[in-house]
């Protein structure tokens, strides 16, 4: 575990090799303490294939796929009809 204070440029560009190596790092701004702990990701690397659950779920209505109203895509995009 490294304990930095950051005072200038040099803390914060140690502080963030030392998060990419995994480490965890204290840090200490005026009177305010963190902690940053490296997050461990479990999340395979390989994508997806297309149309995995295609047989799962609910089946969606054709309408579903038509094109929004007028007013709804306005409000959508902020603007009123």
């Amino acid at each position: 575990m490294y304990t930095i204070e950051l005072e200038d440029e040099t803390a914060l560009i140690l502080n963030q090799l030392a998060m990419q190596q995994g480490k965890t790092v204290n840090e200490w701004i005026k009177e305010l303490a963190a902690q940053f702990v490296p997050v461990k990701s479990d999340v395979s690397k390989t994508s997806r294939p297309i149309g995995l659950a295609k047989d799962k779920g609910v089946p969606l209505p054709d309408s579903f796929f038509e094109p929004l109203p007028d007013d709804l895509l306005a409000a959508f995009n902020g603007r009123e009809n």
